[in-house]
């Protein structure tokens, strides 16, 4: 049975890949996946089958006499199912960790970080405009691990996703072979 299970899983894989279209477009790309972490590259690996995502994020909100800041990486390993012409239809394990500080509404009146991390698992469809130019959306499911600033009790939960028209990522390929 477990020899069965290996030559489906082997056929499976090695006709999946033989299906794809090639790409037409560089290897690597500035864009984003994620608007918490808007400053990224995609960069493709051999057979451009897959890729790795890594994106930041930061900002400062003042209040008063204070400074809060906040910040966001996004990392991602978004894996190509299947191509045509102008579309890469893919599915996109990763995490996004996000920090943002806080002020203790009471006396010592000191700083604090609320953190968030999540584990996701997305398809994503990535339209290509031009060869070297895309945009993309996302959907999917993440498990979500917060703490609270303070010591509060941390929790886990999920949820389910997607992005709007004002959430779509973006990337230019300009780097590695063609």
């Amino acid at each position: 049975m477990k020899r069965l299970i290996c030559m489906v899983a082997i056929g499976l894989l090695a006709s999946a890949s033989g299906a794809l279209a090639q790409p037409s477009h560089y290897d690597g790309g500035l864009g984003f996946h994620r608007v918490e972490a808007p400053i990224g590259i995609r960069w493709w690996l051999t057979g451009q089958n897959i890729a790795l995502d890594a994106g930041v994020g930061f900002g400062s909100t003042d209040i008063g006499t204070e400074s809060l800041s906040n910040w966001a990486i996004d990392l991602g390993l978004p894996i190509r199912l299947r191509s045509w012409d102008r579309v890469h239809f893919m599915v996109r394990p990763g995490i996004l960790y996000q920090s943002q500080e806080e002020i203790n509404p009471s006396p010592p009146f000191d700083k604090d970080s609320a953190t968030a991390l999540t584990i996701l698992g997305e398809l994503e469809a990535e339209y290509f405009l031009a060869d070297n130019l895309s945009v993309s959306a996302a959907h999917g499911i993440g498990i979500v691990n917060t703490n609270p600033a303070f010591g509060g009790s941390s929790s886990t939960d999920w949820t389910t996703f997607g992005a709007n028209f004002t959430e779509v990522g973006f990337h230019v390929y300009l780097f590695g072979p063609h």
